[in-house]
């Protein structure tokens, strides 16, 4: 396999963590396949040591406007001002170049509103920071701006949601080139995910106002959690409300955005993984606790949401300092 090579655009006052995330993933990578798969390169807007937003200063591989090496995959970081950001012509049109020559293109964070601005990214799906989602969506109203994803891809493209959300970019990027497996091992050698449950909705400081519709659903999750080790599924949880499973569903989808079996299932498995994490219980008395049928039931439930299986999930907390 031939060396890809990665390169992280960065402007002053970026996000440290945008760039040395997903160096660090890729750089796993090529320790745990035993070759140098991976070639990782800084690029800035001038040859000027590159000041982060934490202080450290960093010492730029190339700058834009110089003759590049042949780039596989590039990514813009992004930074807490960047949504405010001056910047010229001849920079967008050099980034616009440089994207449309590279196998793969897209963003890390906020890097996503210096991205739109290369006009590469109307009708395509795209993702930022939680906190931006509402201003990416005004500013550019011809992107598809998904809320709920920490990692968005449209053909080429890939976009992922706030800061730690650029190592789920790069373990997917690194899934689709070497496979599934050495991601998974990245990821766990890495102390991380490999595909994270839930949304990055989840972090949001803001619940927005509260409809009658989650009023009832969060009266029904408390008694749901309280009742986990019963039998519960979609027609008892519609019982409940009295209600039918239609309505229920017309619900779930309105205010969650999810059916309630997918719903039912999240709380579950939250409620495992406290319990692997938290208690260390044996994997029997979890399924006892989650109301699982059986132990290959929540191996599968771990494995389709998080890549991996309760007992790896369960060493990743039992280091000890």
């Amino acid at each position: 396999m031939n060396q890809k090579t990665i390169a992280i655009f960065a402007l002053p006052e970026v996000q440290l963590l945008d760039i040395a995330g997903p160096m660090d993933v890729f750089s796993e990578a090529n320790r745990q396949i035993g070759k140098d798969v991976y070639k990782t390169i800084l690029i800035t807007s001038t040859d000027e040591p590159l000041q982060t937003c934490c202080g450290l200063r960093l010492l730029p591989d190339y700058t834009i406007h110089s003759n590049l090496p042949r780039i596989d995959t590039f990514l813009i970081a992004g930074s807490p001002f960047m949504v405010g950001i001056q910047t010229n012509q001849m920079l967008i049109k050099r980034l616009t170049e440089v994207c449309s020559s590279s196998r793969r293109f897209g963003s890390i964070c906020t890097g996503t509103f210096l991205l739109a601005k290369t006009n590469l990214l109307v009708g395509r799906e795209v993702t930022t920071h939680w906190a931006f989602l509402e201003q990416l969506k005004v500013r550019y109203p011809d992107l598809n701006v998904n809320h709920q994803a920490f990692c968005v891809q449209d053909k080429n493209m890939f976009t992922s949601a706030g800061v730690t959300s650029g190592l789920d970019l790069a373990l997917t990027l690194i899934e689709q080139d070497l496979g599934a497996e050495l991601a998974r091992k990245t990821a766990m050698h890495l102390v991380t995910l490999f595909k994270r449950q839930g949304t990055q909705q989840q972090f949001s400081d803001s619940d927005g106002p509260t409809s009658h519709g989650k009023v009832v659903l969060n009266d029904l999750s408390i008694w749901a959690k309280a009742n986990l080790k019963q039998p519960i599924n979609t027609n008892i949880l519609a019982e409940k409300l009295g209600i039918t499973t239609r309505h229920l569903s017309r619900i779930f989808s309105k205010e969650f955005g999810v059916s309630p079996a997918k719903w039912l299932e999240n709380i579950r498995l939250e409620h495992a993984k406290k319990l692997l994490r938290e208690d260390q219980l044996a994997t029997k008395q979890v399924v006892m606790e989650c109301g699982l049928s059986n132990e290959q039931v929540l191996r599968q439930l771990f494995v389709r949401n998080l890549g991996i299986s309760p007992v790896e999930y369960k060493k990743l907390y039992q280091y000890k300092l």
